[in-house]
């Protein structure tokens, strides 16, 4: 009888442990809070573009993302001494990232695509969502 019982108890316990494991809901690796690095702006097409504009982030100017496992989303925004905070909430459906915050009263809803290589977060979008042929942005993100 003890030999039938250590068996049975192995496959319960393996069970109880496979179960766990598949329950287990995991976080996002986009969850955490990034320092903007570099912010491409392209006038025209993403790979033929007419021109484009860097901004490196530093000193005078920083963009924070807070990107929390709850889903709420803080941006914080410095230029030149003068802090912009915005909120909202955010989700993701594969490679998409949606955010959405009120800026002055006005709702807004911002798409991007995304990507999460070890500690880097690049965002890519539409400067103007309408125009399907128009300007795009890249912001390349660093994990705090």
């Amino acid at each position: 009888m003890k030999n039938t019982s250590i068996p049975i108890i192995l496959v319960l316990a393996l069970l109880w442990s496979c179960e766990k494991e598949s329950t287990k809901s995991e976080e996002p690796d986009i969850v955490g809070t990034w320092e903007a690095q570099t912010e491409t702006q392209y006038w025209g097409s993403i790979s033929n573009p007419d021109s484009t504009d860097v901004t490196t982030y530093g000193s005078l100017a920083t963009m924070t993302w807070t990107i929390e496992s709850d889903h709420d989303f803080s941006s914080l925004i410095y230029v030149l001494g003068i802090s912009f905070t915005m909120e909202g909430t955010w989700t993701t459906s594969g490679n998409q990232l949606t955010l959405n915050y009120t800026v002055m009263g006005i709702d807004v809803t911002e798409v991007y695509t995304y990507e999460v290589e070890s500690d880097e977060l690049t965002i890519t979008g539409s400067l103007d969502p309408a125009d399907e042929e128009g300007d795009w942005v890249v912001i390349v993100f660093a994990r705090q």
